[in-house]
């Protein structure tokens, strides 16, 4: 049975490696891409009409760990944040 500790574990260890297969995110917006797609694949699993826990818990798992990364690599950084460009979506430059 899981716990919340157990599932960070596994977060942080899906984190650290993603950190070490991918070279860090350059921008925001590359890292809501990422955070994006690893979403759409853990909606793919939940909507399977077989569904696989383990599947199902992978992708969930990569979820959290890109989210982290996102915020780490693009929110705290004082390096991959500026401010919408002219090619931005209209709802970023509000």
């Amino acid at each position: 049975m899981s716990t919340p500790e157990s599932i960070a574990g596994d977060v942080l260890r899906e984190l650290r490696t993603a950190r070490t297969i991918y070279p860090p995110h350059p921008s925001l917006e590359h890292s809501w891409a990422v955070l994006h797609e690893e979403f759409e694949e853990l909606k793919a699993e939940v909507w399977r009409k077989e569904r696989n826990r383990a599947a199902v818990r992978r992708e969930a798992i990569q979820v959290a760990a890109m989210a982290i990364r996102m915020i780490l690599e693009s929110v705290d950084s004082d390096t991959t944040m500026p401010a919408p460009g002219p090619f931005s979506s209209p709802e970023a430059q509000k």
